[in-house]
């Protein structure tokens, strides 16, 4: 009886991981804030601050400091500069952090805890409300003769104020 339960539960497997991955879908397709305030307030709040202003207990040890999400303003993002980013940025950079900074990543919290966390932050800016992200910049496949190019990259450059946290 014992060895039929195990081939069973074997066979059970798979159907039962497809059911978990569905379930995650499920519940990223239905927004989650309140969840995602609770794992904020035990994981983010000490750096961020318990309203999101970058404020939090620990904040004043961090260099850079923490990110002020009340601003709106967000460095990695596929968007834009300027615009907000799609939830797939903000879950991005949840899952990896941030380089460079003590944003560490946070793949250790189920998916769907992310998710919520997503759902969250978007709540502490009002921009998140006002406007909607921005339109994804495609990425092209890199020029073959990129020294005529400096000159327009360079226009870019300044165009999409790259200095402002790269310098001239």
């Amino acid at each position: 009886m014992k060895r039929s339960l195990r081939i069973v539960a074997f066979a059970l497997a798979p159907l039962l991981a497809a059911l978990a991955g569905l379930a995650q879908t499920v519940a990223r397709r239905a927004p989650n804030p309140e969840r995602g305030k609770l794992v904020y307030q035990t994981q983010c709040a000490v750096c961020h601050g318990s309203t999101g202003g970058g404020d939090g207990a620990a904040a004043y040890l961090l260099s850079p400091r923490p990110r002020d999400f009340t601003r709106g303003s967000f460095k990695l993002r596929s968007t834009a500069t300027g615009t907000l980013p799609t939830d797939e940025d903000l879950l991005r950079t949840i899952t990896e952090g941030m380089p460079g900074t003590a944003m560490p990543p946070w793949v250790e919290l189920r998916e769907a805890d992310r998710w919520a966390l997503v759902d969250f932050v978007k709540t502490l800016s009002a921009r998140f409300a006002e406007e909607g992200p921005g339109e994804v910049v495609p990425i092209p496949d890199p020029p073959v003769n990129l020294a005529s190019l400096a000159p327009a990259g360079r226009l870019a450059f300044e165009k999409y104020r790259c200095g402002d946290c790269h310098g001239a």
